[in-house]
C-alpha cells in the first residue's frame, strides 16, 4: 500500500493515543489504532442498527439515492425522509412513510448513524 499524507485533528490524536495506550508506553500506535478504532466502529454500527422491514429499508435507501451521505451531528432521517417525499404534512403522507417517520424519529442517534452506515454500505454496493 502507498504512504498517504493525512491531516489528524487534535481530537482524533486524544483518540489514537487513548487507543494505544499513550500514558502508559509514551508513544501512539497509529496504524493499530486506527486500524482498531475502524473496526470497532463498523461494529458498532452493525449492532446499532435497527430492526427495520424491507419496505422501510427501501424508503431510506431511495431517501438518500444519489446524495453524499454524511455523519454530521445531529443526524435527522425523520427529516430527510420528509424532504426527499416533498412532504411536510404528515396527514397527506402514506401510512407506511408515515410509521416510518414516526419510528426513526424516537431513535438515537446512534442508530440513526447506523442507519446512514448501511444506507452508504447499500449505495457502494458493499452489503
Amino acid at each position: 500500500m502507498s504512504k498517504r499524507s493525512v491531516y489528524l485533528s487534535e481530537q482524533t490524536e486524544t483518540i489514537i493515543g487513548f487507543l494505544s495506550d499513550e500514558k502508559l508506553n509514551n508513544d501512539k500506535n497509529y496504524s493499530g489504532s486506527i486500524n482498531a478504532g475502524l473496526v470497532l466502529l463498523n461494529q458498532l454500527m452493525e449492532k446499532s442498527k435497527p430492526d427495520l422491514t424491507d419496505a422501510e429499508w427501501s424508503i431510506i435507501y431511495n431517501t438518500y439515492a444519489g446524495c453524499v451521505v454524511e455523519f454530521s451531528l445531529p443526524i435527522r432521517i425523520a427529516s430527510d425522509i420528509m424532504d426527499n417525499l416533498g412532504i411536510y404534512d404528515m396527514s397527506k403522507m402514506d401510512k407506511e412513510a408515515a410509521a416510518l417517520i414516526e419510528k426513526v424519529s424516537k431513535l438515537s442517534q446512534c442508530e440513526q448513524a447506523a442507519i446512514l452506515w448501511q444506507a452508504k454500505r447499500f449505495w457502494q454496493g458493499r452489503l
